[in-house]
Parts: C-alpha cells; structure tokens; sequence
C-alpha cells in the first residue's frame, strides 16, 4: 500500500509486516470484526502503526480467508493479533509446529495473493 492508500504490489516480507501492524491494530480493540472470530482480549502484540483504511482492508482480506479455509485464517489471528508462537499454536490446534508454520505461511501468500490481486495493472494488449 502506499501512502495514498492505493495498492501496490508486495512481497511475503511485506505481507507479514502488514499483517503485523494489521495484528496490532486489531489488538487495540480499532476494528469491527469482520473475521468474526478475530476478536482479542490480553494480547502480547505492541502498539499499531497503520492507518485505520489500510487496516480494515487487511482485516477484509483476513476475514475472507477465514471464510475460504478456516484453519489457516484462525493460525495467522493466533499469531497477528494474539501473538501466539508456532509451538503455542501447534498445541493449541493439535497439530505440528511444522505444519502450522506451513498454514501460517500458506496464508501469508494467500494474503499477499490478494493484495496483489488488488494492483492495477496496464491495460492495454500486446499483439506479437
């Protein structure tokens, strides 16, 4: 995103950064929980750094994956807004560490995906 609030296009680092802030931010009690089960009492996370619009389309997009594969949307709110570890997950959800770190960054990309989605591209055709 960029200052304007238009979307530009971005990596998982980015993503992961955004989802972060997104976590903080959600953490502060700022959001209406559109990922209906994101919601948050006694986390660890820090304060928020990001702006109140990038937020509620980060939580949009987190809501959407939640809707399209529980499981991976609930391991990146463990993790973004509770600031839950893999291991703390992992028993939590009865599964690996590994696996979850594998959901957890599933769902990174699929987040990044849809940022990316959202960039505007050129349109016009080229004809070879």
């Amino acid at each position: 995103m960029s200052s304007q609030g238009t979307v530009e296009a971005s990596s998982t680092k980015d993503t992961e950064l955004l989802l972060e802030a997104w976590g903080r931010w959600a953490n502060e009690g700022r959001h209406m929980p559109s990922a209906s089960r994101v919601f948050v009492l006694g986390s660890t996370v820090s304060s928020a750094a990001i702006s109140d619009e990038v937020a509620m389309l980060v939580d949009g997009i987190v809501a959407r994956l939640v809707r399209s594969n529980a499981e991976m949307g609930d391991i990146l709110c463990q993790c973004y807004i509770h600031g839950s570890t893999d291991s703390q997950i992992a028993r939590r959800v009865k599964k690996s560490r590994r696996t979850v770190l594998q959901l957890r960054h599933a769902g990174i990309a699929w987040v990044d995906g849809a940022i990316s989605g959202m960039c505007s591209y050129p349109t016009e055709t080229y004809i070879g």
